[in-house]
């Protein structure tokens, strides 16, 4: 004789067998399963019938698992470009704080002098770090799908590349004061920071294509 309740129970089981493990999830599908239940009991199916159509409309505990599945890849992804973005606005937001009272005790000390173009100049190193972190995740849609040990090649060769340039650069700009050195270097570091950024999200993008495409 058809048992509902046991049935219920061992469809639970096998949900928990193929990898739908959290007890929140069970639960949320066990009560649709229930309500879906009830739905075809009302249309005049008997129990075990009603149960079938109930469970092959919530689909296979492995077609459950990949749904799921999607749908973490799509949170982490998610939390992922959140990190992202927030770094850029705490990272500006630390070394402008520091910046900024660096000057001020120079300007009051009577040290340095600052001016109305080197403060423009100073807050105007954000753009490039804005444009490569901040939408890095748009810019990333152009680039091509590789693995992800090219990625950490070309990654580690942007940054020599920009060291060496750094390195050259300098003697040759030759800032003249203390001021201009820190400007210069924020211009400096600014690409370096969103590149970073548009680098990981590139590593995620190439995961996640190269994983559809599996």
């Amino acid at each position: 004789m058809f048992d509902l309740e046991q049935s219920i129970a061992n469809w639970r089981q096998e949900m928990n067998a193929a990898g739908v493990k959290a007890p929140r999830v069970l639960d949320e599908l066990e009560n649709h399963l229930r309500e879906e239940i009830q739905c075809q009991r009302r249309s005049g199916a008997v129990p075990e019938q009603a149960f079938a159509l109930a469970a092959d409309k919530i689909g296979s505990a492995e077609k459950l698992k990949t749904e799921f599945a999607k749908v973490d890849d799509v949170r982490r992804m998610r939390s992922r470009e959140d990190l992202r973005r927030l770094s850029v606005v705490v990272g500006a937001t630390f070394v402008y704080s520091m910046l900024s009272g660096a000057w001020y005790l120079g300007m009051r000390s009577g040290k340095i002098e600052i001016t109305a173009v080197d403060i423009i100049l100073a807050v105007g190193a954000m753009v490039p770090m804005i444009l490569l972190g901040w939408t890095g995740r748009s810019l990333v849609k152009f680039l091509p799908i590789i693995n992800e040990n090219w990625i950490v090649v070309l990654s580690i060769g942007a940054l020599v590349l920009g060291a060496e340039l750094f390195r050259i650069i300098v003697p040759t700009v030759a800032p003249t004061n203390l001021v201009h050195l820190q400007i210069f270097v924020l211009w400096a570091l600014s690409p370096l920071i969103g590149l970073g950024n548009c680098t990981s999200a590139w590593f995620d993008r190439c995961a996640e294509l190269r994983k559809k495409a599996a």
